[in-house]
């Protein structure tokens, strides 16, 4: 009736994973935790992408002290084991699920942080970056960076399509 609580009668239906001592569903359970670790997986790839692009465009530009800060901290993260990293932030950051994000993208920055910063350092000595910045002097760097990194990509994804259509002719 009228007590607010609806449910669904499954008739005969036995849970696939059976139920456990207080009759819940494992099933629904192992669903309830799996959308728990998307969530994190998410939102930890997502902080990470996002602070280590920018902080291996930065350092790998801009080289001088600014790259050496950034090289030294994350060297400094790489020198322990990363989850102990990790499990120190969270002891300092508090309880929740915030903080385990915050965590271990933090510790997960380190690794993008370089190989962007390799690339963009690779990038930047080619003849056609210094050309580049010769004619763009009313640029921006921050455009040109970015101009150069989505040819880079179209670069890539050329080489990929390559790579695909010799398989395709291989098989």
């Amino acid at each position: 009736g009228a007590t607010g609580v609806y449910t669904l009668s499954l008739g005969d239906a036995v849970p696939i994973l059976g139920t456990d001592s207080y009759g819940r569903d494992m099933a629904i359970r192992l669903f309830v935790g799996f959308r728990v670790s998307l969530l994190v997986a998410a939102a930890v790839t997502a902080l990470s992408l996002l602070v280590g692009v920018i902080l291996g465009m930065v350092g790998g530009y801009l080289g001088g002290s600014t790259d050496r800060v950034i090289r030294s901290s994350t060297d400094f993260i790489w020198g322990f084991p990363l989850i102990l990293v990790a499990v120190l932030l969270v002891g300092g950051l508090g309880e929740g699920l915030f903080p385990v994000i915050l965590a271990v993208g933090i510790v997960n920055v380190a690794a993008i942080t370089r190989v962007v910063r390799g690339e963009v350092v690779g990038l930047k000595e080619k003849e056609f970056v210094r050309s580049e910045e010769h004619t763009a002097e009313l640029q921006s760097r921050r455009k040109l960076v970015c101009r150069l990194l989505l040819e880079k990509k179209k670069e890539h994804r050329e080489r990929s399509r390559g790579m695909s259509e010799r398989y395709d002719v291989m098989s």
